[in-house]
């Protein structure tokens, strides 16, 4: 059921229950995985492959990633950075 005003869902997005799309809650997901420091070499190519499949979760990465980029140093986590090695490499 598509409540009203649900402009997201209206355009047959694919919404969680925090009403972010599958693309965002998994861009979300990986960013703290990558940031976390314990991301080893199988995870690293499971998220280029994890971007690599739809151009959605390339830009959704994308903008989870300058969110943190803004918010990671008023929010403490200074020098928690994705590696450039493990970012997405195809242009949006």
């Amino acid at each position: 059921m598509v409540r009203k005003g649900s402009d997201h869902l209206a355009m047959g997005g694919s919404a969680t229950p925090r009403g972010l799309s599958r693309a965002e809650l998994e861009a979300a997901k990986w960013l703290v995985r990558l940031t976390s420091g314990d991301a080893g070499d199988a995870e690293q190519a499971r998220f280029r492959a994890w971007c690599g499949h739809k151009a959605a979760n390339r830009a959704a990465f994308k903008a989870a990633h300058r969110l943190w980029l803004v918010l990671g140093p008023v929010l403490g986590a200074r020098g928690r950075t994705v590696r450039r090695s493990i970012r997405p490499t195809r242009p949006l």
